[in-house]
């Protein structure tokens, strides 16, 4: 006789060892089926797992997360974040929704600024600027006049660029059109750059060719070439010419003094150029080439004529035994009047072959 089982009711099959609910199967476990037991909950409450789809909120339906533990939409009328009760937050959608879609370093309309790793934006265009503690100072300049500072390096003049100094408070290169020194308005630089570049490259108390003249600490200038050796001292040479007269410049006179001519003044002869006296501070004669036979030179000043022989600046010099620069010593200091000469003459022997020049060093009174 076939077993005759009511429907909609579960019962325990001798025959196959399994249970069924109004002709369903039950797989679940005994174990698994226990965990309900004792279980308060209506079956409103458990109503609300009823054709849940994972990620999908619907209305009166719990909110179970997807895979990626996200839910499509959800209208929550308060938030709170943190530990414990949390924080409410306040902010509406409206003011959250400003942070969609925000790529750090990337300004966005109508989104936050977010800065990137390095702390920069890239494009932001504002009304106003304010920079500074509480409301700031409100920036007046326009971007054309900040956007000179753009691409600046300190100490290197750019086209174009604010001039910034290096830390020696110096730039490479600048082309000024006017130039004025000093405080308020300043004066004038009227010297152009070729009168100002004499001041190039001089060091005080060293004449160099081409170059501005500055005395020493001890009021000293060093004129030595390879061929001279002196010093002019200007508290020695203002010092003959008396307070007040420290305005006088020294000149220095070269001669061709090559031998040949055995007469007065017949080695070389020089009248004063000047309009009044001189103070001839020192003479000296630079011998290349010495004579070939014997000889002597003197070198003096004569109020008579440029042929005249005198050896008052340098008196029987031998030019025959060795080249050399020849001057007294303590040189001479000798007044000349104007139309006088300085004469060099063949005081013994001959001076053929000699090869010299003098130099005679002075001052206007």
């Amino acid at each position: 006789m076939a077993n005759s089982k009511p429907t909609g009711v579960a019962f325990a099959d001798p025959d196959f060892d399994s249970l069924s609910l109004a002709g369903t199967p039950v797989t679940a476990t005994a174990a698994e089926l226990n965990t309900v037991h004792g279980m308060t909950a209506t079956t409103a409450e458990i109503d609300v797992l009823h054709g849940v789809t994972a990620g999908t909120v619907a209305a009166s339906k719990a909110v179970v997360v997807d895979a990626n533990k996200r839910a499509d939409a959800l209208v929550i009328g308060t938030l709170s974040l943190g530990a414990g009760a949390g924080t409410a937050v306040t902010a509406t959608a409206a003011e959250l929704n400003v942070l969609h879609s925000v790529v750090a370093g990337t300004v966005a309309v109508s989104s936050a600024l977010v800065v990137d790793a390095n702390k920069r934006l890239d494009t932001l265009v504002l009304g106003t600027l304010n920079l500074g503690a509480a409301g700031g100072t409100a920036v007046t300049a326009t971007a054309p006049e900040i956007n000179v500072l753009h691409g600046v390096t300190a100490g290197t003049t750019l086209a174009s660029g604010a001039v910034v100094v290096d830390a020696n408070k110096r730039t490479d290169a600048l082309v000024l059109g006017t130039l004025s020194l000093g405080a308020g308005a300043g004066t004038a630089v009227t010297a152009t750059a070729p009168e100002i570049n004499v001041l190039h490259g001089v060091t005080a108390g060293t004449a160099a060719a081409s170059s501005a003249t500055v005395l020493d600490a001890s009021k000293q200038l060093d004129v030595r070439d390879t061929k001279t050796a002196f010093k002019l001292n200007a508290v020695d040479v203002f010092g003959v010419l008396g307070a007040g007269k420290s305005d006088r410049v020294p000149k220095i006179a070269k001669l061709t003094a090559n031998g040949g001519t055995d007469t007065g003044g017949g080695i070389t002869s020089w009248v004063n150029p000047e309009a009044g006296a001189i103070m001839i501070m020192r003479c000296w004669l630079d011998v290349t080439t010495v004579a070939t036979g014997v000889c002597t030179v003197s070198v003096g000043t004569t109020a008579v004529s440029g042929t005249t022989l005198a050896n008052n600046l340098l008196n029987g010099q031998d030019t025959h035994s060795a080249t050399g620069v020849f001057n007294y010593n303590p040189p001479a200091v000798i007044r000349l009047a104007a139309g006088a000469w300085v004469t060099a003459s063949t005081a013994t022997g001959a001076s053929g072959g000699q090869v010299a020049n003098l130099y005679i060093e002075y001052i206007n009174i």
